[in-house]
């Protein structure tokens, strides 16, 4: 099994524990992670984003598992980066077209805390 691989797999499970103890996602639009490992998850758009980070040097390594909402459709994804102090990466699903809803989930590093937003922007109506 790969490195890539066994991170995928524990990331799975780690967010398949978190609703297997209960974890309920939150309704919040806004997170804030202030310990590795110590992940949370919350509503992106029609699924569930689970995130944690871990300690690697000066960088945070950040893991995003997007899985499928209550409804069960679509397929697991998995998003990782690496954040310097002051750094941030965004993700967005959905959102083609003219008049689609575009969701995006940010997340910021600063000092020893990542705080995740998910923002929603409405299709751009023309006058």
């Amino acid at each position: 099994m790969t490195r890539t691989t066994k991170s995928a797999t524990a990331a799975t499970l780690l967010a398949a524990a978190l609703f297997a103890i209960g974890a309920q996602p939150s309704a919040a639009t806004s997170l804030e992670l202030s310990k590795p490992m110590a992940g949370a998850t919350m509503f992106f758009a029609d699924r569930y984003a689970t995130a944690y980070y871990t300690v690697d040097k000066a960088n945070f390594k950040t893991v995003v598992t997007v899985a499928p909402g209550p409804d069960g459709k679509g397929n697991p994804m998995q998003f990782v980066n690496s954040l310097g102090d002051g750094e941030s990466a965004e993700y967005s699903v959905g959102g083609f077209g003219n008049n689609a809803i575009k969701v995006k989930l940010r997340l910021e590093r600063t000092g020893d805390t990542v705080k995740a937003n998910v923002v929603t922007e409405l299709p751009k109506t023309s006058s």
